[in-house]
C-alpha cells in the first residue's frame, strides 16, 4: 500500500484535499481544513507537473497550508458573516411591530418582540402598553417610536 502512495504522490495530495473537504462539511473547522484541502489540491498539481520529491510535497503542503490559513481564513469568515447574518437580522427586526413594556424614553426602556424582551430607546417618552415601529437594531438595543398618534 505505501509503495502504491509513494508511486502515485499526486493522486495521494488530490484525496487528501478530498478527505479534508468533506471533513471540514462534517465537522466544521472555522475553514482550517477546507484550506488545507486547498493545499493538498496545490501539492498535488505542482506533483503532476514536476518531479519533486516526497520531502519536498510535505514541504510545500505545511507551507501552503499555514498560507491559506493566514491569508484567507478571515477573509472567508468575514465575508460569509456580512453575506448571511447582517441581512437577515436587520430584516427580522427594523420595520416590525412590538409593544412597550416599561416606559420608554432617550435613555431606556424595554420592548416585547416575538416572545422576547429587548432593551429600547426611543427620541419621545412611549407608555406602557403602547405599540411601537421598530428603526433600528444595534447589538441587544432596539430604537423605536410610538405608532399611537
Amino acid at each position: 500500500m505505501s509503495a502504491y502512495i509513494l508511486a502515485h504522490t499526486t493522486l495521494f495530495w488530490f484525496i487528501l484535499g478530498i478527505f479534508l473537504a468533506i471533513l471540514e462539511i462534517s465537522i466544521p473547522g472555522g475553514f482550517v481544513l477546507i484550506l488545507m484541502g486547498f493545499a493538498a489540491w496545490t501539492v498535488s498539481l505542482i506533483s503532476l507537473f514536476s518531479g519533486i520529491s516526497i520531502a519536498m510535497q510535505i514541504i510545500l503542503f505545511v507551507i501552503g497550508s499555514l498560507m491559506y490559513v493566514l491569508l484567507l481564513r478571515e477573509n472567508i469568515k468575514s465575508i460569509l458573516k456580512r453575506l448571511n447574518n447582517d441581512e437577515d437580522l436587520e430584516n427580522e427586526f427594523v420595520g416590525k411591530k412590538g409593544q412597550a413594556i416599561t416606559l420608554i424614553d432617550k435613555d431606556q426602556g424595554k420592548v416585547q418582540f416575538k416572545g422576547t424582551q429587548w432593551q429600547a430607546k426611543s427620541e419621545g417618552v412611549i407608555q406602557p402598553g403602547e405599540e411601537v415601529l421598530i428603526l433600528e437594531q444595534n447589538s441587544i438595543n432596539l430604537k423605536v417610536k410610538s405608532l399611537k398618534q
